[in-house]
């Protein structure tokens, strides 16, 4: 008050502009260093899925992970959000430390340059390990299951390991886009590590050695006795077998599958749990490296057929005996199972057990499948993908027990 308080007057007001003046530049400084500060709040902390964490859990060393993306783009905030929350989970579990880089196209112009000479065409995820590198495209969609899959494929030893698809008995194929077509799931065999190729045995003197496993994909035609005899001669020698049949797609396999331990039945759809009424809810799992990690999720099945324990399963004995496991079913019937010959002198001999996964269903994991509903068939696919190449179903090592 008064003359007297001029100068205090005068002060406290440039006070308060230079105090205005850096609180909008450390906004601004915030925003272009993404600097955030993340507050619990009890009962909506993000938390990644159990196989995500234990995918991280198994890798180890430094792993680089750049996000090639603008600042100013509307997907920034929750992807550079889920890179913390998957560099916190890692070092939660004792996994790989991450070190995480923003790289911003419109600013970073020559680490943008660098980027592209390490294999970024376009705006995406980077991750390295060493001199492995796994490139993750924006436009190929990305989340918490391509995350985890890349940081498996670090962990993983290099190695080439095929997928051989069946063709010429009306399969569904692995190239083919449409609704009935399998590419999808292929893309994520491809991500996984695999390479997806086509088999004819009818012209195949044998079958390829880097074969890791054999899928058969709803053949509609019958096989021959010669395509049968070198089917058998594979698994006879520790081969892998998955094989996806239901009631319009059964062809030979019907045939087939009881030398094996496996007799296919059909069943009363509208008996079990649906959503469409043609379709079956599977809910339950066993307790296998294949079903244990998707108790509480279920599986969608369409017009399935069920499975049980053939002559075959129940009659040899000894070293040779084939095992029976139902790994998902509905009630009483059984829509997925495995079997497996000379498993029980595996650890002892050093002998490759054959393994063979049949699932009631030709389109579980249809382009169309896996799209149009929320279901766990993706996961459980590419469990038994894993299993049945000898990898670990969570995080795949490429080694296998017990095997010389």
């Amino acid at each position: 008050v008064g003359r007297g308080a001029a100068g205090l007057r005068r002060s406290t007001v440039l006070a308060v502009v230079l105090a205005l003046a850096a609180a909008g530049l450390s906004v601004s400084l915030c925003s272009r260093l993404d600097a955030s500060l993340d507050l619990p709040t009890p009962g909506v902390a993000a938390k990644l899925s159990l196989r995500t964490r234990s995918i991280l859990a198994d890798s180890s060393g430094n792993i680089t992970l750049t996000c090639f993306l603008s600042r100013k783009d509307v997907r920034f905030r929750s992807v550079s959000r889920f890179l913390r929350l998957l560099k916190h989970e890692s070092e939660s579990v004792g996994g790989a430390r991450f070190t995480l880089q923003y790289v911003d196209p419109h600013w970073d112009i020559g680490a943008a340059e660098r980027l592209f000479g390490r294999g970024m065409t376009d705006e995406g995820l980077l991750f390295e390990r060493g001199r492995r590198r796994v490139v993750l495209p924006f436009k190929d969609g990305i989340g918490e299951r391509t995350c985890a899959t890349a940081v498996r494929r670090l962990a993983a030893s290099p190695q080439r390991r095929n997928v051989y698809w069946t063709i010429g008995h009306g399969e569904s194929r692995f190239d083919d886009y449409g609704a009935f077509g399998m590419s999808d799931i292929a893309r994520d065999l491809l991500r996984d590590g695999y390479f997806n190729c086509t088999l004819d045995l009818s012209g195949a003197v044998q079958i390829p050695g880097d074969c890791a496993l054999i899928v058969i994909a709803g053949a509609r035609k019958a096989f021959s006795r010669t395509e049968l005899g070198r089917l058998e001669a594979y698994l006879r020698e520790g081969g892998r077998l998955l094989v996806l049949t239901g009631m319009d797609f059964d062809g030979g396999m019907a045939e087939f599958l009881p030398a094996w331990g496996i007799r296919p039945v059909p069943v009363d759809v509208g008996a079990f749990p649906t959503l469409s009424g043609s379709d079956v809810i599977v809910s339950d799992f066993s307790d296998h490296p294949i079903s244990s990690a998707l108790a509480g999720s279920r599986i969608l099945l369409e017009r399935p057929i069920s499975f049980l324990p053939s002559v075959a399963a129940e009659s040899v004995s000894g070293a040779d005996r084939i095992d029976y496991a139902p790994i998902a079913s509905a009630g009483k019937a059984v829509f997925a199972v495995l079997t497996e010959r000379g498993s029980g002198a595996g650890q002892d001999l050093a002998i490759r057990p054959m393994r063979l996964v049949a699932v009631g269903d030709a389109s579980f994991v249809m382009n169309g499948a896996l799209a149009s509903r929320a279901n766990a068939n993706r996961d459980f696919f590419l469990n038994c993908a894993s299993y049945l190449s000898g990898s670990p179903v969570a995080g795949a090592t490429g080694e296998e027990a017990g095997v010389l």
